[in-house]
């Protein structure tokens, strides 16, 4: 995607050290990345950031994806339905059913 944006997509990472050798399922992170991409990067005609940031929090591994894009409020508005808006509940996505699956 980096060369699709070209200069429209900034990615940035911090990584803390200690989270560098834990190792985490292959795929977990691409959908949300892909989100970020499709539903704010896309849409914004300057391009945007995306952030990856992993830490250890309790003894548990913290990841975030972050974007700096248009706010969804727990909606979206989806094409293929004729523009009406759904809520994330009623989205027939399989991205963070995956992520869930994956866990």
């Amino acid at each position: 995607e980096k060369t699709r944006f070209e200069d429209r997509l900034t990615v940035k990472f911090e990584v803390e050290p200690e989270t560098e050798a834990l190792l985490v399922p292959s795929l977990l992170l691409q959908p949300l990345v892909e989100n970020s991409i499709k539903y704010a990067i896309a849409q914004m005609s300057k391009g945007g950031l995306i952030e990856v940031m992993a830490k250890c929090q309790d003894g548990y591994l913290e990841m975030e994806i972050a974007d700096n894009g248009p706010v969804q409020d727990n909606a979206y508005l989806d094409t293929k339905s004729g523009g009406k808006e759904q809520t994330a509940s009623s989205h027939t996505g399989v991205g963070v059913q995956n992520i869930v699956d994956r866990l």
